[in-house]
């Protein structure tokens, strides 16, 4: 409901940020068959019937109903076409092929050009970025086991080498070899070196699609200060409930749940009395020694949501619900809900016992998972078990610094390496798209991209930049394809001409545009599929 009633904004969004790197793309064409004496007929963003136009010298320039792309219609750009011999010169399919290719290829180079540009403008402002303070740690994890990472360290270095955000810490890691590491953190004032070894397997776990360093169990992400309450606990007895959010702690204001439990301490040290308030009241207390007196928990183990028609709704687990054992195995984080139920073989299993707590009462559920084909952390398609519970728990947004590129020639640097980064990473997703190691549900739209645009534009007008400049990127890769109609296919064309010495007949290019045509329908509508299925069935 909150996408279609903000339809307008997002219509809008999309057209400034697509329709502006759709005609960059377009004149790119223009512009160079210009240069080689080309005579330019259309210049078109959108398809169809015309909306608006106007003749410009030779070219008719026109704004079309269909936005999904644009074209430039040249003279002569069909060789069956007949063209008196005195018009050759301005016939585009008359002119070299290495100068054919040069038009072809002037669109997508100008998209990589655009995003130099744009990456470029962001790095003189500073690209907002991630800090690099490690988020929340599960105590039994490689993180903090085998490393040592704590909440809230400040990560400033891999390997001595410099981290100036989360992302920099990110990257480092696509370069290291297997073997033992180290990394600089900063705690509470204190600098200290962390080492810990890491093998391929955990190496190969860093992509575009997740993101986040191969040391088991350390993210950027920080639970927020909602909680859990233990029946018969003093908060309990207050009145506080399951997945309430703790905003005060005696007047002072908490984000997460460690600086709830680290401010409760304060204050109980200090000989001073606790007051929780909540969105809704306040809570007093007295007469507690430490936090744990409270019996607050963080909501690793309570069902934050239910999904409809779902076997864990079928059986009757509720929002709130805490989570205690799965058939006599009990539970202390997420993880082990997830390991309990992921390899459920409904051939050979017994259906799943769970025992929870609800209102201080424990109640026993008996579950069969269903197995579904979902997206795993790498994008590759995976067939798993679920009963369809989502946890309650919640994280603070990660804070975002400013991060100076170093003046002009920095900040060039930047635009150009990011450029090839983006480059990189989506040749590489197309690539494991084409020999299925990733899902074909991770790729997106006209509507996904209407929403990114006007979400990136309510966050500021660098980060719809940033996307811009992503999507300019995406342009330049999608329209290198060697499929017939993108630009990709037309250089085919010219290779194969200047390799034999003479073009394709026309029938055979008509016969390999029609395939290229029906592609780029189909994956349109995939596209278009996967968006509607997330965004309006929350699926995926």
């Amino acid at each position: 409901m909150s996408f279609l009633t903000e339809a307008p904004q997002y219509v809008g969004a999309f057209f400034l940020l697509l329709g502006v790197l759709i005609f960059l793309h377009e004149w790119g064409h223009y512009a160079m068959a210009r240069f080689f004496g080309v005579k330019v007929e259309t210049f078109s963003i959108g398809f169809g019937k015309k909306l608006l136009s106007k003749k410009i010298g030779d070219t008719d320039f026109s704004l079309s109903l269909i936005p999904l792309g644009g074209y430039v219609k040249m003279y002569g750009d069909q060789i069956k076409d007949e063209i008196p011999e005195d018009q050759k010169h301005l016939s585009f399919a008359h002119k070299k092929v290495w100068q054919r290719m040069a038009v072809v290829l002037a669109g997508p180079l100008m998209n990589l050009f655009v995003a130099i540009c744009l990456f470029s403008f962001i790095g003189l402002f500073g690209p907002e970025q991630q800090k690099p303070v490690v988020g929340t740690i599960d105590s039994t994890s490689v993180a903090y086991e085998n490393w040592g990472f704590r909440e809230g360290d400040l990560v400033t270095g891999l390997n001595d080498q410099k981290v100036k955000s989360w992302e920099d810490f990110v990257e480092a890691f696509e370069s290291l070899n297997p073997g033992e590491h180290s990394v600089q953190v900063l705690r509470a004032g204190t600098e200290m070196n962390l080492k810990g070894a890491l093998a391929q397997t955990d190496l190969d776990k860093v992509s575009p699609i997740n993101p986040y360093p191969p040391i088991g169990g350390l993210s950027n992400l920080i639970m927020a200060a909602s909680v859990g309450v233990l029946p018969e606990s003093e908060a309990a007895l207050s009145g506080i409930k399951n997945l309430s959010f703790i905003k005060k702690v005696s007047g002072t204001e908490v984000n997460s749940f460690s600086e709830l439990k680290k401010q409760v301490d304060q204050n109980l040290k200090n000989g001073q009395g606790i007051i929780l308030e909540t969105e809704k009241q306040e809570y007093v207390f007295k007469g507690l020694k430490e936090f744990k007196d409270l019996g607050l928990e963080t909501l690793e183990l309570y069902v934050g949501q239910v999904q409809s028609s779902s076997p864990a709704k079928v059986a009757g687990l509720l929002r709130g619900d805490r989570l205690v054992q799965i058939s006599g195995n009990f539970l202390n984080s997420w993880s082990d809900v997830l390991e309990n139920v992921k390899d459920f073989n409904p051939e050979n299993d017994k259906p799943l016992s769970f025992t929870i707590l609800r209102e201080g009462k424990q109640k026993e559920f008996t579950i069969t998972p269903e197995i579904k084909n979902l997206v795993g952390r790498q994008g590759q398609d995976v067939q798993r078990a679920i009963i369809g519970v989502v946890p309650g728990l919640t994280y603070q947004a990660p804070q975002r610094i400013r991060v100076p590129q170093g003046g002009l020639f920095g900040s060039i640097k930047y635009g150009v390496y990011q450029s090839y980064k983006w480059s990189k990473m989506t040749f590489e997703f197309i690539g494991k798209l084409i020999f299925q190691k990733v899902s074909h549900k991770n790729l997106s739209g006209i509507l996904t991209i209407g929403q990114v645009a006007k979400e990136s534009l309510n966050l500021g007008f660098l980060m719809f930049l940033n996307v811009m400049a992503v999507i300019s990127i995406n342009l330049f890769v999608l329209n290198l394809l060697p499929i017939p109609v993108l630009d990709g296919g037309h250089l085919v064309f010219y290779i194969i001409e200047a390799v034999k010495g003479s073009p394709l007949s026309p029938r055979k290019m008509e016969f390999f545009l029609v395939i290229g045509f029906v592609l780029l329908l189909s994956l349109m509508f995939l596209t278009i599929y996967n968006d509607v299925i997330r965004i309006f069935f929350s699926g995926w």
